[in-house]
């Protein structure tokens, strides 16, 4: 998005040219975007009204810069990521129960959970129980993966969904978080991080079977995958003795500094062609 004035204008650039989806009377951003045979879709979401009260805000798809409401805005419902098969459209995230957005997690109660989108059509990932988040997901053969993460008794465990079936991770004390799922040769990669002794240890996820990226020197985070010609492509962060966050992208589990560690820097996504 930018921000000109006191709302944000939803927007998206191609080839460094800005496209504004939205007008700025009501502020607005984008999350994730998908292109699918020459058509792009845009997920974000647009407030009823300005950023600073507690009303809630509505998801949204654009396609080829046409708008269309997925939610109602009767709950505060947030979209992560889009994922586009022949045609039908799939979103991933969450929702929250009452009114007031500016709530923390653990606040109030149990509110936020886990929630799939099909073509506008909502899907609950969990029961309400716990604080839940689906973070990403991937559409293979009709096979919809979701990962995220559900907080049990204040400890965070890594999750993945598959057709709206959950099943844990990590049976680790540690807390475990996952921000990113691809499949390739019907195999699941997926990345995020464990925290052990005090330190972020960004780990990759085959099929479930857990490794780690970075040895637990220092706090590290992989926040995307891509496989492409059976490499794997991993990027994130790592901070360095400076306690600078230096953006990462490892190939294959080799490690390649994408900035020089003078100001923070991470990298949030990958995408190979």
């Amino acid at each position: 998005y930018i921000k000109p004035h006191e709302n944000a204008i939803a927007a998206i650039w191609k080839n460094g040219k800005i496209e504004k989806l939205t007008d700025g009377k009501k502020t607005a951003h984008i999350n994730s975007v998908f292109v699918e045979d020459n058509n792009v879709y845009v997920l974000g979401e647009r407030f009823n009204d300005n950023l600073l009260n507690s009303k809630p805000y509505n998801i949204k798809v654009w396609k080829n810069g046409v708008g269309t409401d997925i939610t109602d805005g009767k709950n505060n419902d947030t979209g992560n990521t889009i994922f586009v098969d022949k045609g039908d459209v799939y979103i991933c995230g969450y929702e929250k129960t009452g009114n007031d957005r500016h709530d923390k997690v653990g606040e109030n109660g149990k509110k936020y959970r886990a929630t799939i989108w099909k073509n506008g059509t909502q899907k609950y990932l969990t029961d309400g129980t716990n604080n839940a988040f689906a973070l990403s997901m991937y559409v293979d053969n009709g096979t919809i993966y979701t990962v995220g993460y559900e907080i049990v008794n204040n400890r965070y465990i890594a999750k993945l969904w598959v057709n709206g079936k959950g099943q844990n991770l990590s049976d680790s004390p540690n807390n475990t978080y996952e921000f990113s799922i691809y499949v390739y040769n019907k195999k699941r990669y997926i990345v995020g991080y464990e925290y052990i002794n005090e330190v972020c240890v960004a780990k990759l996820w085959i099929n479930g079977k857990a490794q780690n990226i970075t040895d637990g020197k220092n706090h590290a985070i992989a926040n995307s995958v891509f496989v492409h010609n059976n490499n794997i492509y991993i990027v994130g962060y790592e901070k360095n003795d400076l306690d600078r966050d230096v953006a990462k992208l490892w190939i294959n589990g080799v490690a390649k500094n994408l900035t020089d560690g003078t100001k923070n820097a991470q990298a949030k996504s990958i995408f190979v062609k």
